[in-house]
């Protein structure tokens, strides 16, 4: 999901799609809880108590794999334009990141993926270093960030 924003500059930011809240995942989390319980008891009530184990795993799996999601959440880009700088701060899941360029020499670089299927790939590049960015949006959603960008950052004015 791309924001833009314009507060003296530019600013685009980047975060995943947030289709469920904390809450809303709480509740999920406790309806499949009950609903796969209430089964396995009922099967454990009629002789079939091996199924117990197998849901506790089952339900352990499922509660790690939403708080995965729910840590994946969190992350998030932005990118700010000023006049003479383009910043880049990154957070996720190894910390916070910041780098900065010369808005000048920045360019904006858009790979093509090497096989059919793959999705693109998008830097910023300046002085020989660059940053990925968009690694968060889909493919379609990193082709609109790279010409927004470009129409924000034209190298070499």
């Amino acid at each position: 999901m791309i924001e833009y924003t314009n507060d003296n500059f530019d600013r685009f930011i980047i975060k995943p799609n947030q289709s469920i809240s904390a809450g809303g995942l709480k509740v999920f989390f406790t309806l499949i809880f009950s609903v796969s319980f209430i089964i396995a008891i009922f099967f454990a009530l009629n002789g079939i108590w091996i199924i117990m184990p197998f849901t506790g795993f089952e339900m352990l799996f499922l509660a790690l794999a939403l708080s995965y999601c729910y840590l994946k959440r969190n992350q998030y880009e932005i990118i700010s334009i000023t006049d003479s700088k383009v910043s880049i701060l990154s957070r996720f899941h190894r910390g916070k990141k910041e780098y900065n360029m010369e808005r000048y020499w920045t360019r904006v670089v858009l790979d093509k993926p090497c096989h059919k299927g793959h999705p693109h790939k998008l830097f910023l590049r300046s002085h020989g270093k660059q940053t990925e960015i968009g690694a968060l949006l889909n493919d379609d959603e990193r082709l609109k960030l790279a010409k927004l960008l470009k129409g924000k950052i034209p190298y070499g004015h």
